[in-house]
Order: structure tokens, then C-alpha cells, then sequence
């Protein structure tokens, strides 16, 4: 593992969160989660009171996303998909 990967490893949950926002980071509002994540915002939202998809964090009155959760979310699908064809 290098160590960019073992920094970013050590500031998130297990369920891939992050703890600390990195330089680099991007933040996505609401069209371009939807977008990335190819889902659509009322089902974004239902992801996330059913605890399915990351939650945003909210700068004043609006919500970003962290594409960084939203890549982790992602890869997360995908090993899932794939287990089941293991």
C-alpha cells in the first residue's frame, strides 16, 4: 500500500466515510452525485435515509457530496455485484 493510499485509508469509517476533507478533495452538489453515481436524486435520498448511500455534508444551506465517498460507494456496488458471481 503507498502511502497516499495508507493516508487515505486511515481518515475514513469502515463504512467508507471520511473523517477529514483532504486538499484535493472534490466536493459535488446534487447534479453531479446524481450524475457520478447514475441514480436519481429522490432515489439518492431515499439511499440515504435507508442508509444505502453516502450522506452530504452541508456548507451554509447546501449539500455536497465528497467524490471521494461517492468513488468508495461505487466500488462498494461493484464488489457486491461481483461476489455474487464468484
Amino acid at each position: 500500500m503507498s502511502n497516499e493510499e495508507d493516508q487515505t485509508t486511515n481518515l475514513t469509517t469502515p463504512t467508507g466515510y471520511v473523517t477529514e476533507i483532504l486538499p484535493d478533495d472534490v466536493l459535488l452538489d446534487k447534479r453531479q452525485t446524481s450524475s457520478m453515481a447514475k441514480i436519481s436524486a429522490p432515489t439518492m435520498y431515499r439511499g440515504i435515509k435507508d442508509g444505502w448511500f453516502p450522506p452530504p455534508i452541508k456548507l451554509g444551506s447546501r449539500s455536497y457530496w465528497i467524490e471521494r465517498e461517492i468513488i468508495t460507494w461505487l466500488n462498494n456496488s461493484l464488489k457486491k455485484r461481483n461476489a455474487r458471481f464468484n
